[in-house]
């Protein structure tokens, strides 16, 4: 994939508008929205005929502006068309990027001003707005990478710090995208952790 930034890049992909029934309905980018495989099979469960069109939208961190960029994917070409109203104001050097699995929050690490930003997505128009309370401190230096578990429950992020590295974990609030240090953050990790990523996984007994 070309780099289009000097940092991370995020996608989502977001359904635009379905018809069913007689009537459209089209997602209005309000938070905890259904995730895309789940609301295709809720609408469709309601009586909507077809999906019409989804969205792609793509996130860059561009550190050096301090700005994330927002882009509206061609599905078949793959080009990019700026969303109205990008870039969209972050902390200082903005590096990692990361969305919720519903595709309803984007989450922005700021390594020089050692926060995590948080926007609401508007579905619609792939628009950002900075949800109340952001940006949400880490509680520690040089904050990197950031990444959501599966759930959509947690959001974890990378501390470069010192020597002595620590990952700052948050719950995340399913209404607002808001960001609750969970007990006992940050946790200790190697030196100079740099990246994060998390999983779910069955365990058999």
């Amino acid at each position: 994939m070309k780099i289009l930034a000097e940092y991370a890049l995020a996608i989502v992909a977001s359904a635009a508008l379905l018809v069913g029934c007689g009537a459209s309905q089209a997602t209005n980018g309000t938070p905890g929205s259904l995730p895309l495989s789940n609301y295709h099979a809720q609408k469709r469960s309601q009586g909507a005929s077809r999906l019409t069109s989804i969205v792609h939208y793509v996130y860059v961190t561009n550190g050096r502006s301090g700005k994330v960029s927002a882009f509206v994917m061609n599905a078949k070409s793959g080009a990019l068309k700026p969303v109205r109203g990008s870039p969209f104001a972050a902390g200082t050097n903005p590096i990692g990027v990361a969305i919720d699995p519903a595709g309803t929050f984007v989450y922005v690490t700021n390594h020089g001003s050692n926060n995590v930003s948080a926007y609401a997505v508007n579905t619609s128009s792939g628009a950002l707005m900075q949800v109340q309370g952001s940006p949400f401190a880490t509680g520690r230096p040089r904050t990197n990478a950031v990444a959501i578990d599966p759930t959509g429950e947690f959001a974890y992020v990378a501390n470069t710090g010192s020597h002595r590295g620590r990952v700052s974990a948050f719950a995340i609030n399913a209404s607002s995208g808001a960001l609750t240090p969970v007990n006992g953050s940050p946790f200790r990790a190697g030196d100079r952790p740099m990246d994060v990523v998390a999983l779910s996984g069955i365990l058999e007994s």
